[in-house]
Formats: structure tokens, C-alpha cells, sequence
């Protein structure tokens, strides 16, 4: 899980819940024949009360470190 000590981010408001996986990587030739490790995969959990939408940015920066190569 993206931050082990607290995975679920809770919003100001109470009314959004988020939590969401580390992507996993996996080894990927491209057309020019390099090959990298590359994110492949995570998973986002949201919860929300109270017709509540959007996100909130910091759970939205810990899935784009997991996705960052």
C-alpha cells in the first residue's frame, strides 16, 4: 500500500476516503529494442459520503510517485 503507516487518506471533511497500491513494475522492450522496467499496475480504492467528488492532491502525489520511473 502507497504510505504503509497511514493508507488511508482521510479528507478534511471526513467525506472522502482514499487508499491505493504501490504499481507494480514489469519489464518492457520497446520498438527501439531498449528494455526497461516500467509501472504497470495499482489499484485506488475511494470511498465517498455526502455526494462528495474529486480527490484530494496528496493521495493523487503518492500514486504519482508509484507510477514514476
Amino acid at each position: 500500500m502507497n504510505n504503509e503507516d497511514n493508507p488511508i487518506k482521510v479528507s478534511k471533511d471526513g467525506n472522502l476516503l482514499q487508499a491505493s497500491t504501490i504499481a507494480d513494475k514489469i519489464y518492457y522492450k520497446f520498438n527501439n529494442g531498449e528494455g526497461h522496467l516500467v509501472p504497470y499496475t495499482f489499484v485506488e480504492f475511494v470511498e465517498r459520503r455526502n455526494k462528495r467528488d474529486g480527490f484530494e492532491s496528496e493521495n493523487a502525489r503518492e500514486i504519482f510517485k508509484s507510477t514514476n520511473v
